[in-house]
């Protein structure tokens, strides 16, 4: 092993720290490949294109995050050659390698991940890289990694012909659990409706119960989505989601679908507290402007998720109804660009991309007292 000394302690520290060399080029296995959510972090620090190589080691994923374990920390006998991208960084004092490290160790956490050193054949002669290897605090006796599905031949979801490959497009909250949610209730969202006239009856709950399962969950994939792409640090999600309040696909989802749900509904009470989250269209501050947005959204889910929605009035149902099917749309659309294909490998295209969002827009063109009626 030849981490840094910086990098062997205080797991309490987000930031991994930076590998001995920063010279060195990276081995990217996981989401920093160059068609992952989390490239667009080192993109402009890139001299060439990835190349495409394979390493000998085990790969390892743990709540959809993949973790290497180098041959040298495994004493198995037997490893998979892993796939992955020999990335290069530009060398100019702007444009640098320590830079880009540092780009990386800004969204990995240093309880899952420790810099290492390994050598790579490449054009017939070998070449040093930095990469990403599993903490040994994750290693159990055995050296696997705790709590994670060792990714081997029997799943052909992360095996193309040669080697083991991990790739975004098939998680299956990515895949499988969006397609869950757009069949089971964003394509029947319209034929909901709230007889205001009892709130409490029995079909007004089972509705309202069904719709704060499926938002839950819907931000379940959000929270997988926002620790891969913006930091996996889970004890900011704060930070994560300043960081998607600026990502332009996000800020180009929201305008495609109008801001009907934040205008409509311009305060969400915290179920804790008297104090309320305003959007107040924040227009001499922009970047303040998009995190209320999402801020709106996300206070909807704490209120569902901590002790939930019992007592309710006329407003709550089109409000968490507003807040599902925009932020669904939302995610479909980011996923699709982002993660180019679908499980079966076929390419998106901006338009398959945009088919939540249009189905949206009809729906709230089609049911104009949609966000002020149930």
């Amino acid at each position: 092993m030849s981490a840094s000394n910086e990098n062997k302690s205080n797991y309490q520290d987000p930031c991994i720290g930076l590998p001995e060399n920063t010279e060195y080029p990276f081995f990217a296995y996981g989401f920093f490949k160059s068609d992952e959510l989390a490239y667009g972090k080192i993109a402009n620090f890139v001299v060439s294109k990835p190349q495409p190589l394979t390493v000998e080691g085990l790969l390892y994923e743990k709540d959809g995050l993949p973790i290497f374990v180098n041959k040298y920390q495994d004493n198995a006998k037997r490893f998979y050659p892993i796939l992955g991208e020999l990335i290069f960084f530009c060398n100019e004092e702007t444009c640098n390698g320590k830079r880009a490290y540092r780009k990386i160790a800004n969204i990995e956490p240093g309880k899952l991940y420790c810099w290492d050193t390994i050598d790579i054949r490449k054009d017939g002669g070998i070449q040093k890289a930095n990469i990403l290897v599993a903490c040994s605090n994750l290693l159990s006796e055995e050296n696997a990694v705790n709590g994670a599905i060792k990714l081997k031949g029997i799943d052909d979801r992360y095996f193309p012909d040669k080697g083991v490959a991990w790739h975004g497009y098939k998680d299956i909250l990515f895949t499988k659990g969006m397609e869950f949610l757009e069949k089971k209730f964003f394509n029947q969202i319209s034929f909901l409706s709230f007889d205001e006239g009892y709130i409490y009856k029995d079909e007004n709950l089972y509705k309202l119960f069904s719709l704060q399962m499926a938002y839950a969950f819907l931000w379940t994939i959000i929270d997988r989505h926002n620790t891969i792409k913006y930091r996996i640090n889970s004890d900011n999600l704060k930070k994560q989601r300043e960081e998607m309040a600026k990502d332009v696909l996000f800020r180009k989802a929201i305008e495609i679908i109008g801001d009907s749900f934040n205008y409509n509904f311009p305060e969400i009470y915290a179920s804790d507290s008297a104090a309320s989250k305003s959007f107040n269209g924040a227009k001499n501050n922009p970047v303040d402007d998009w995190y209320k947005k999402i801020e709106m959204y996300y206070q909807v889910r704490c209120n569902i998720v901590h002790r939930g929605k019992a007592g309710l009035d006329a407003t709550d149902f089109p409000k968490l109804r507003g807040a599902f099917l925009d932020m669904f749309a939302i995610m479909q659309y980011m996923l699709r660009i982002e993660l180019k294909r679908d499980l079966k490998g076929n390419e998106y295209t901006e338009e398959k991309a945009l088919e939540g969002i249009k189905s949206l827009k009809g729906f709230k063109l089609q049911f104009k007292r949609f966000v002020n009626n149930g």
